[in-house]
């Protein structure tokens, strides 16, 4: 009986994080932050803490999307830390990375209509 013959296919590189084709200009320092309630998310207050506070403490469901990034963070060779955010509105102009006033990525809340789970938005 013939066996078709093993083969292998290169893959494009992945060394560097991409979200719709925009490489992260930083991948070894990439910050993530947690909007506080009342940040503007286009147009709509988050409601973050509120939202999550209501099934578990603040530090459980951190800690919990930390695990998450780490876990991503680990596949991809990134550095990934948490700091602070100061609320200012999601997707306003500033730095494509390394802000001191939110994180490169930052994690927000706010109501979605029934179809969506959630919404992404890669930088610009």
């Amino acid at each position: 009986m013939n066996r078709p013959a093993l083969r292998v296919q290169a893959l494009e590189s992945r060394d560097v994080p991409a979200v719709f084709g925009n490489p992260w200009p930083n991948a070894d320092n990439l910050t993530m932050s947690f909007a506080p309630d009342g940040t503007d998310v286009g147009g709509v207050q988050s409601n973050l803490f509120r939202t999550l506070n209501a099934a578990m403490p603040t530090p459980t469901w951190q800690a919990e999307i930390v695990r998450a990034f780490q876990t991503w963070a680990a596949q991809t060779n990134v550095n990934v830390r948490v700091t602070g955010d100061n609320g200012r509105e999601l997707g306003e102009a500033g730095p494509l990375y390394g802000s001191t006033l939110y994180g490169d990525v930052r994690i927000a809340a706010r109501p979605l209509s029934d179809n969506v789970l959630a919404v992404s938005t890669p930088f610009d």
